[in-house]
């Protein structure tokens, strides 16, 4: 059971508020608190409040700064004259292509790394440096992950990366990726925006021959290099539409939440319909544990946990739910399965 000396050590002021709001339903111990903290977390993701600053996080933002600014550094040093004294002698066009095909590996790997969601755990906000960081919620899986407001900001910055890359090859390369021009900033920059939006905009530019540049003669190698990011501004694009109907369809769940444990209860039992089981599972599954363990009904909890024990709920999580005699309820998923097979042995024993 979590002492009250824990909740206020261990949990954040959101938690702290809830529990101090749903003691006056009559619940006690870790009930109260399991209903705070799913209170809390269905708010947050409601209103948009559930960021995070995780360490992760903030490196990635470092090395994207780092590298816009190096992007940045080199336009400015490159075409104030250090490419006169440099180019004729050194081929700069090696370094530039393998930096764009590194950087644009390395986006994918990142998407597909991100493309995972995680098990039901506690969702921790930033604290000071050297400070455990307090329990603000749970991270509900799937609803977390569809959720998080980092995957769209991932993909405006693959975006970016790709406007970026082309503009500085299109500059810097000897021969401009295939164009004739001068190599100049505004020339790349336009020519850039003509190849995005004939592609987000499904070639209407091209069709009816508007051009930021002006028309240009393409040969085998610059057209299959405006291709290749072409189809990177698609995808981006696509990508960022369904990331954020996701999430519009997401928050369309979360319409009429609930402020004590009574309306957390009724809502469970009447909100949570056949969408919810399609698109989150095993929250649902989740939800409706917690449901019944607020009820008071650990029996039910016990036996369902049971019977689904590869339900993704990390261990101190369900270590939270502990009946009155402080026994575990919502059982590790190694004693759920250890305890069916004992029990299928026994009912198999003459």
């Amino acid at each position: 059971m979590v002492s009250e000396e824990e909740l206020r050590v261990d949990y954040g002021r959101p938690v702290q508020d809830f529990c101090e709001a749903v003691q006056q339903d009559g619940l006690l111990g870790n009930r109260r608190l399991i209903a705070a903290l799913l209170l809390s977390t269905l708010r947050g993701y409601r209103f948009g409040s559930t960021w995070r600053e995780d360490p992760g996080t903030r490196r990635f933002r470092v090395l994207v700064a780092v590298f816009m600014a190096i992007s940045v550094l080199a336009w400015v040093l490159l075409s104030s004259g250090l490419q006169r004294v440099y180019r004729p002698t050194f081929n700069t066009d090696v370094a530039f292509y393998t930096m764009t095909v590194v950087g644009v590996i390395c986006l994918v790997s990142i998407r597909l790394l991100w493309s995972f969601p995680g098990s039901i755990t506690f969702l921790r906000k930033g604290a000071r440096s050297g400070a455990k960081p307090p329990i603000a919620g749970l991270c509900l899986g799937k609803i977390d992950h569809v959720l998080d407001s980092r995957s769209l900001r991932l993909v405006v910055f693959s975006f970016l990366f790709l406007l970026v890359m082309q503009v500085t090859l299109l500059g810097f390369t000897r021969d401009h990726c295939g164009i004739d021009f001068d190599g100049n900033f505004l020339t790349s920059l336009l020519l850039t925006l003509d190849n995005l939006f004939h592609g987000v905009m499904l070639d209407i530019g091209e069709l009816y021959g508007l051009n930021l540049a002006g028309k240009i003669e393409h040969n085998y190698w610059s057209a299959s290099f405006f291709l290749f990011f072409r189809l990177g501004y698609d995808a981006m694009f696509l990508l960022f539409v369904y990331l954020a109907w996701q999430r519009w369809t997401a928050r369309g769940l979360l319409r009429g939440l609930p402020t004590n444990s009574q309306e957390l209860i009724r809502w469970v039992e009447t909100e949570l319909d056949k969408k919810w089981f399609k698109r989150f599972p095993c929250e649902y599954a989740f939800l409706v544990l917690a449901k019944e363990y607020i009820a008071g009904r650990h029996d039910v909890v016990r036996t369902i946990s049971e019977r689904f024990e590869d339900l993704g709920v990390s261990d101190e999580v369900r270590a939270l739910f502990v009946d009155d005699g402080g026994r575990q309820v919502l059982l590790p998923a190694a004693s759920a399965h250890a305890q069916t097979g004992e029990a299928g042995a026994g009912q198999g024993s003459p």
